[in-house]
């Protein structure tokens, strides 16, 4: 097993080298900075391989959990289990908040056991962790290198398939979608998020299915639009253009999606032209294949964007443009009902209309005491209360832009 280096490049050099990592070649490197986090405490689970995935892997495949509460005797002791017992180990760190290099560094200098002792050394680290070490674990672990032990990295939802591994076969990314969604529910740091967002998009273009890498980068376009602000908006946009690059520009579900996110993006970073030309594009391309759905959609993010930005009857009419392609059984139509009551109760003069529409919102409602349907009834509240009282709603100078918070979801 060989380790290159990486080093400045191009970006298809670059990701050509990640690739290499990934798969667990190595070479000699220059060792890199990091603080330790608390010595980790002992636990050691043995495990039994498949023996139908495994078929060439015989030896106890020896799993020692690490926690980030042992002090420095507990550490040597992981480390002197790492060194006896069985030649294949699995070293678990996913319990371990504050991984860093250094606990890579104690664990080379303290290696005593003797070439054959120890095999192969699986490291299992959380998905963020991963991201930031990968690279730097083998250049710590290379002393263990030259006692022939082979050292790989994994992160937590490839833990299914380090056997294939031990048994002599190839590292593998066959858990994208999980990352994804990981990523989707339990976001990094904000300091931390673009290197794994574009760690993330690499493993996708290298490693996934060919028919699940423009729906994953579409995923992951919307994490960081959602958690990264302006810049988060950048990187969006970034991996939108990459799906529509994948999918080509033959009309499909897909490639609505696809336009829709660089859109979202676009808008997000003040490109006003561009954001609603390519929700254009979509709702052109899903007319094209029939998607109401998505035509509905694409429509309504129209409508939101000119009802934010002051233009109350513009957003009318695209409300109702949606509402009329959709199906009558369709869950987007609650949404819908209410974005069409938010533009005719800005609008000033059409509370009549306003309530019956923020009330069939409110019935179309799955979950009545849900937080969309409280949404509703606090619109319905507004709506009834300036009906009440006209004349206190013109010296008000109503009407004026509610500015009504922006739904959560769709149903």
């Amino acid at each position: 097993m060989t380790i290159q280096d990486p080093a400045a490049g191009t970006p298809a050099a670059l990701f050509a080298r990640l690739g290499r990592l990934l798969t667990g070649r190595r070479s000699r490197c220059a060792d890199e900075s990091g603080a330790s986090s608390g010595p980790p405490a002992l636990v050691v689970t043995p495990t039994h391989p498949s023996s139908a995935r495994v078929a060439e892997h015989h030896a106890e495949i020896e799993r020692i959990a690490m926690a980030a509460n042992a002090d420095a005797s507990q550490c040597a002791a992981v480390f002197a289990q790492l060194q006896s017992g069985s030649p294949s180990k699995l070293l678990d760190l996913r319990a371990v908040e504050d991984v860093t290099a250094d606990l890579f560094t104690r664990l080379a200098r303290s290696w005593q056991a003797p070439r054959g002792t120890v095999c192969r050394l699986a490291i299992v680290l959380g998905y963020e962790c991963w991201v930031q070490l990968h690279q730097v674990i083998p250049r710590r672990l290379w002393g263990l290198t030259d006692r022939g032990v082979n050292v790989a990295t994994f992160y937590e939802q490839q833990l299914d398939s380090v056997e294939i591994w031990f048994a002599g076969g190839p590292i593998v990314h066959d858990e994208l979608g999980a990352v994804v969604a990981w990523l989707r529910d339990q976001s990094p740091a904000s300091r931390t998020l673009p290197v794994v967002l574009d760690t993330t998009a690499m493993l996708v273009r290298g490693f996934a299915a060919r028919d699940e890498v423009p729906e994953l980068l579409i995923e992951l376009a919307a994490i960081a639009r959602t958690h990264g602000g302006t810049l988060g908006a950048i990187e969006a946009a970034k991996y939108a253009e990459a799906a529509l690059g994948w999918i080509g520009d033959t009309p499909c579900r897909a490639r609505c999606h696809a336009l829709r996110a660089l859109a979202s993006a676009r808008l997000r970073v003040g490109e006003v032209g561009a954001g609603v030309t390519l929700l254009e594009a979509a709702i052109t391309t899903a007319a094209v294949i029939g998607d109401r759905s998505e035509e509905a959609g694409a429509q309504a993010e129209i409508g939101l964007y000119v009802l934010q930005t002051g233009h109350p009857q513009r957003a009318e009419a695209r409300f109702r443009s949606a509402l009329a392609v959709l199906p009558t059984d369709d869950a987007q139509r609650a949404t819908l009902h209410r974005y069409l009551a938010r533009a005719l109760y800005e609008q000033g003069q059409r509370d009549d209309d306003a309530e019956q529409h923020a009330t069939a919102a409110l019935s179309l409602r799955w979950d009545p005491r849900g937080q969309l349907a409280g949404e509703d009834r606090a619109l319905l509240v507004r709506i009834r209360a300036r009906r009440r009282a006209p004349s206190a709603a013109a010296r008000r100078g109503e009407p004026a832009h509610s500015h009504l918070p922006r739904p959560q979801g769709t149903r």
